[in-house]
């Protein structure tokens, strides 16, 4: 079986083996579902929530592209903590020598940008709040979707009411008026996420606005369990606290492993994150 080489980073402590198809063009010839399982395995692996493969664009406009997979192996079409990691490998091993560039994911193009102190923004672009595109089945919901502001939908699953966004993953935001410490996440979250309501399975986020501007949350990925943090599910996160009246367009979201600020554009409609990209170490997965 051949040697993988890796570089592990993190995006507030979401961490991703990152696996460099420019150098090894045929990279992802040397994965399975099982071995990228075993690679994010946290005790018997290097542990991680996932793998990230960064390559080559497919258009000749763009400057990379990549693809991603949870820690149970299967891809996924974003991830906002790991995009921002894969922007600075990409800058800082010249892979791509602009600042700013457009980079190729299975949920579309993402324009980016780093800056001097290594901080990443990504312009996430529209967010998505129609049902089908979500994708949410409204024939499998607990009770019919009400409609409120900004076109979202708020809807009940189980015992939940909450907000579903696309922002490039799929993601169902509950608002909850509690400090989200002592709520016991994974108790009801796996069962949520599998619900018949989310085709393409979801992943769910408790909200906690404590001002307009700033809010706390906690997040159970597909794929991964509960997670430090979540690009995308932040940016949900924005566009469910605004559509519920609860958080202004700009906002920081804070999780357990730190904080991303967000911003929901009113003249172009779309959300950009701005965050942290840090390196953990290198290595050569053989097993």
């Amino acid at each position: 079986m051949n040697d993988i080489p890796f570089i592990k980073m993190h995006g507030l402590e979401n961490d991703y083996l990152f696996l460099d198809a420019f150098q090894r063009p045929k990279i992802a010839s040397d994965l399975s579902t099982d071995r990228i399982a075993a690679m994010c395995n946290r005790r018997r692996g290097v542990g991680a929530d996932g793998v990230i493969i960064l390559a080559p664009p497919t258009d000749s406009a763009a400057g990379a592209s990549m693809r991603i997979f949870n820690a149970d192996g299967a891809e996924a079409e974003m991830c906002g903590n790991g995009a921002r990691c894969a922007v600075r490998l990409l800058t800082d091993r010249n892979h791509v020598t602009q600042r700013d560039f457009t980079l190729e994911t299975r949920s579309g193009a993402l324009v980016v940008s780093i800056t001097e102190s290594a901080l990443v923004t990504l312009d996430m672009g529209e967010p998505r709040l129609d049902l089908p595109a979500i994708p949410v089945d409204p024939t499998a919901l607990s009770a019919p979707p009400e409609r409120i502001n900004l076109d979202a939908s708020r809807i009940t699953v189980g015992h939940y009411p909450g907000v579903p966004v696309s922002t490039g993953n799929p993601h169902f935001v509950i608002p909850w008026p509690e400090p989200l410490e002592p709520v016991p996440l994974e108790s009801f979250a796996p069962a949520l996420q599998n619900a018949p309501a989310f085709p393409g399975k979801v992943n769910i986020h408790l909200l906690h606005p404590r001002v307009a501007d700033a809010a706390q949350m906690r997040s159970y990925e597909r794929g991964v369990g509960e997670t430090r943090a979540c690009g995308t599910g932040a940016c949900a996160a924005l566009v469910a606290g605004v559509a519920l009246g609860m958080l202004s367009r700009r906002a920081t979201i804070s999780m357990p492993g730190g904080d991303l600020h967000i911003h929901w554009s009113e003249d172009d409609n779309h959300l950009r994150q701005t965050g942290p990209a840090e390196y953990v170490f290198e290595g050569v997965w053989n097993h």
